[in-house]
C-alpha cells in the first residue's frame, strides 16, 4: 500500500498541473499552459465587462455596433476588436488609452505578489484571515471609489487591480 501511495505522489509531483499563479512564468514553468493567471484573469474580465458595458449602451451613429460586437469570436476579444465593432474604426490614441487603463489594473494585480503586501495574509485570504480578508476589500473599495472622486483614476485603476487579486484569492484558496 505505502508503494502505490509513493508512486501517487510522485506521479502527481511530476505531472504538469492546471492551476492558478500569480503570472505566467511562475513557478519554473511547472503548471500547465492552460493553467490562469492573475494577469489572465483579470485581462479577460476586464474585456467581458468592456463588451457588457458597449452591448449595453449601443453606438447611436453606429446601427450595426451591437450586432458587430456580438460577431467577436471568444478569441478574437480584443480591446481594438471592441473599438472597431463599437466605432467601426480603431483610433490609435483611444486604443493606447485603453490598453494602458487594463495594464495599470493588472500591474495593480500582481503587485500584491511583489511588494510589501506579499506576505500579508489578509492580502491573499491566507491562514485563515477571513475577516481581515473582508475588510482589505471593504477598504479598499472605498479608497478605489474615493480616488475616483479625486480624480486619481491610474492609482484608483491600480488599487482596483490590488482588490481584484485579493478577490481572486479568495475564490482560489
Amino acid at each position: 500500500m505505502a508503494i502505490v501511495f509513493l508512486w501517487i505522489l510522485l506521479y502527481i509531483a511530476a505531472s504538469p498541473g492546471e492551476c492558478f499563479v500569480p503570472k505566467a512564468g511562475w513557478y519554473g514553468g511547472i503548471v500547465s499552459e492552460s493553467s490562469a493567471t492573475h494577469q489572465s484573469i483579470t485581462s479577460e474580465a476586464l474585456l467581458l465587462v468592456a463588451k457588457a458595458t458597449l452591448l449595453d449602451n449601443p453606438n447611436p451613429n453606429l446601427p450595426d455596433s451591437t450586432d458587430n460586437i456580438n460577431a467577436i469570436a471568444e478569441d478574437s476579444l480584443t480591446i481594438s476588436s471592441l473599438l472597431m465593432a463599437y466605432y467601426g474604426q480603431v483610433e490609435a490614441r483611444a486604443d493606447n488609452q485603453m490598453q494602458r487603463a487594463v495594464q495599470s489594473v493588472v500591474e495593480g494585480n500582481t503587485e500584491i505578489e511583489s511588494g510589501s503586501l506579499k506576505t500579508l495574509a489578509s492580502a491573499h485570504f491566507d491562514s485563515e484571515q477571513f475577516a481581515a480578508g473582508q475588510a482589505r476589500l471593504i477598504n479598499t473599495r472605498s479608497l478605489v471609489t474615493d480616488l475616483i472622486s479625486q480624480e486619481s483614476y491610474d492609482e484608483a485603476r491600480r488599487q482596483a487591480g490590488g482588490l481584484l487579486h485579493t478577490l481572486q484569492d479568495f475564490y482560489s484558496h
